[in-house]
């Protein structure tokens, strides 16, 4: 079924875009339309079909309100979607006269098109049936008459109308309002509470404390099960070791002198005295003795068999009268001294700490990880020299096998040189002596192996740092083959002038070409091995190139300052060699052309 309307949406309309419209009024006996759009009642409630063909502004068309549009784009791609066959098309909420297959939820309108009979780019089709979703106040037994926010409806016998009455029992719990309420636990607060907030009531029972009235833990219920009933104490007997007997306890009265008093407890001071000893605890094997008689030794001992008097060979520790010595071990002399040296005394094993400085205090004694020769990583040799990571003694008060580092300075003062030592001396300062029968005397690198610096046998260097100052000599003999720096002329290369052809040569490519300076002074360009001309101070030697002066304009060539005579250019103005004549104010000059060739 379709329509014939007029178009009052301010556009042109097209099948192509197959907009969705709605009815707003009347006009010359056909019904006026506008895009529709499911964001309120008033833009969709009228929606009456799809435009079928092109309909301009305030011209009547054709739409569809039931039946089949085809040859159209119905895969989605117009409205940013993707379509299939069977899609359920609405009207869109957010484009006027769109359509989607995104189904609008409140508070968005619901408007039912039509759906996708045929997905396809140019030959696709849609069934339009229009169908508008009903508002709660248009169903014909409710009336929303004058509801307001919180009512609800209320059927009075006849319709649904709005009202207040919720018909609840409990309007407040705890101060709480809320339709929907809720219980909860916790354990803040220092007793049992109720925090009410919002629609949550949460009973508090917090873990019963010192300070807190509330639940018994886990672990304390333990403990307090496993608790010791009350005890009773008794004191029968005068020997043999205290009982405890359910909840009574009895500690005899022992003999002798006692620590406690008749009814267990102990007050003011207390002496234990058993023999020569102020207090004894023995075992067969072992002994703890507290020792302070007048007139005799006094010590605290520690020691490992049952003797009288602790000696020298039979404890573990003991520290003397006067609190000045600690002995370990029973070795007399191994103690730790708080008195005269302060410090530890081994005095068997050669090393002594005294007023904070190490030294051996026998130097017929070694000090080390062990003595065996292949242990001797880290071993000092009492009055000969210190190893690290090494296993032989070669002389050296110092012998490393590895990398060491120094932080600070490290200073030498005389020595005699050996290959790979560095020694001092007076007249020459600090000396490197390399090794004579290796490819190399010495060999400086860089923090990446990289060679910087290499001297071989005989004292040629092969290899040298990029920065020198002063003079750099190549041979023995003074003033040929070195480098030196003049603060007249700079960097001064000296030749060999005892040379053949030429006192120095720069090579330019594999050899065969580059720049010479004769022992005459005379400087040649070009192959290397040509004859150095006497009367030619500039010689250049080719076959396949030729001289190129320099190349300027006539202005740029006029423009040079006091030119000299024979100063050679080349005008590109003119395109002509020129050699300029003489020291003219006019600045002429000798023009070679056809009757001027050299």
């Amino acid at each position: 079924m379709f329509e014939r309307v007029v178009n009052k949406t301010g556009i042109q309309l097209t099948k192509a875009a197959y907009q969705a419209v709605r009815i707003s009024n009347a006009q010359g006996q056909r019904l006026a339309i506008q895009l529709a759009q499911a964001n309120n009642d008033n833009n969709s409630a009228d929606t009456i079909g799809l435009v079928v063909e092109t309909i301009n502004d305030n011209q009547e068309g054709y739409i569809y309100t039931v039946g089949e549009i085809d040859d159209i784009n119905t895969t989605g791609s117009l409205q940013g979607e993707t379509w299939v066959d069977g899609d359920v098309l609405y009207l869109s909420p957010t484009t006027a006269g769109r359509i989607t297959n995104v189904k609008p939820v409140a508070p968005q309108h619901l408007v039912l098109i039509g759906y996708v009979v045929y997905s396809h780019a140019n030959h696709g089709k849609i069934y339009v049936k229009t169908m508008n979703g009903w508002e709660l106040g248009e169903l014909h037994d409710v009336d929303t008459t004058g509801a307001t926010n919180g009512q609800v409806l209320k059927y009075n016998g006849t319709i649904w109308t709005p009202s207040s009455d919720l018909d609840t029992g409990i309007t407040s719990l705890n101060g709480l309002t809320a339709l929907t309420q809720t219980f909860a636990t916790g354990s803040s607060g220092t007793d049992f509470n109720i925090s009410s907030s919002t629609s949550t009531h949460t009973f508090n029972l917090p873990t019963a404390s010192a300070t807190n009235r509330g639940l018994l833990s886990t672990s304390d219920w333990s403990t307090f099960n496993a608790k010791q009933d009350a005890l009773t104490l008794t004191t029968t007997g005068t020997s043999g070791a205290a009982t405890l007997v359910g909840s009574t306890l009895n500690i005899p009265q022992y003999s002798g002198t006692n620590i406690y008093n008749s009814d267990g407890t102990l007050t003011g001071n207390r002496i234990v005295s058993l023999s020569t000893y102020n207090l004894r605890f023995t075992t067969p094997n072992t002994g703890i003795v507290f020792r302070e008689l007048a007139g005799a030794p006094s010590y605290f001992a520690i020691y490992g068999s049952n003797v009288a008097t602790p000696s020298s060979g039979n404890y573990s520790f003991i520290t003397n009268a006067t609190g000045t010595e600690t002995q370990i071990n029973g070795v007399n002399n191994s103690y730790l001294n708080t008195s005269t040296n302060q410090g530890i005394n081994v005095a068997s094993h050669g090393i002594r700490f005294a007023s904070d400085v190490v030294y051996f205090s026998d130097n017929s004694k070694d000090f080390g990880r062990s003595s065996a020769g292949t242990n001797r990583a880290r071993y000092i040799y009492a009055g000969t020299g210190i190893l690290v990571n090494t296993t032989t003694l070669a002389g050296y008060s110092l012998d490393v096998n590895g990398t060491g580092r120094f932080t600070g300075a490290l200073n030498f003062t005389g020595g005699t040189g050996v290959a790979g030592s560095i020694t001092y001396g007076g007249t020459y300062g600090l000396l490197l002596w390399g090794n004579t029968g290796s490819a190399s005397d010495l060999t400086l690198t860089d923090r990446g192996g990289g060679l910087r610096v290499q001297i071989v046998n005989g004292g040629n260097i092969l290899q040298t740092a990029t920065l020198f100052n002063g003079n750099i000599g190549i041979e023995t003999t003074s003033g040929n083959s070195r480098i030196t720096k003049s603060a007249t002329y700079g960097m001064q290369f000296w030749g060999n002038n005892s040379a053949t052809n030429y006192s120095i040569q720069m090579y330019g490519d594999a050899g065969s070409n580059g720049l010479s300076i004769g022992n005459n002074g005379n400087v040649v360009v070009g192959g290397l091995n040509a004859t150095n001309n006497a009367s030619a101070v500039l010689q250049a030697e080719s076959t396949t190139k030729g001289f190129l002066p320099p190349r300027m304009t006539t202005t740029q060539k006029n423009a040079i300052a006091t030119p000299a005579a024979g100063l050679i250019v080349f005008d590109t103005t003119l395109a002509k060699l020129w050699v300029y004549r003489d020291w003219e104010t006019d600045r002429k000059s000798t023009r070679l052309n056809s009757s001027h060739r050299l």
